[in-house]
């Protein structure tokens, strides 16, 4: 028997939440009806990539595989490590800036010049901080993947 914790897949690009999914769970890559199928299901819609890993994970291959699901951690027990327990901060962050941005717009309209000017370096500078954040979260799940894949393949 195989545990996943949903938590620990939710993360990554649309592309690579699919593909996370599929080798993870199924230990296979993804065949090309269901990466489409996934993928269009999932593309900007972050709120419905728990019930795709819960879909994925308890179809017929998936229990044929001895997969189990976990939706939260155990009492007592610690979180597992995984890409997933920064994102929601790094959600929670980039919803505040898009709030930002939307405000701006709204202030932009009806700006002079120099207070135009002014709001729009203080929100390209947001926007590196962004970018930068974005940056280490990729590079955080990376790690993870590739520790994960190492695991697999030494049989842990």
């Amino acid at each position: 028997m195989r545990v996943f914790y949903v938590h620990e897949m939710l993360g990554g690009s649309d592309h690579e939440f699919v593909v996370n999914a599929y080798t993870r769970l199924l230990n296979r890559w993804p065949d090309e009806g269901g990466y489409r199928h996934y993928l269009a299901r999932v593309q900007g819609r972050p709120d419905l990539r728990r019930e795709t890993v819960i879909e994925i994970g308890t179809s017929e291959e998936a229990r044929n595989l001895g997969i189990t699901l976990r939706e939260e951690v155990e009492d007592g027990a610690e979180a597992p490590p995984g890409p997933a327990l920064g994102l929601q901060a790094s959600s929670a962050r980039t919803t505040a800036v898009l709030a930002e941005i939307e405000e701006l717009r709204r202030r932009l309209a009806e700006a002079g010049p120099d207070e135009a000017q002014a709001a729009l370096e203080r929100a390209e500078a947001g926007l590196r901080r962004l970018r930068a954040e974005l940056d280490a979260l990729h590079h955080d799940v990376c790690v993870a993947l590739r520790q994960t894949m190492r695991d697999r393949l030494a049989g842990r």
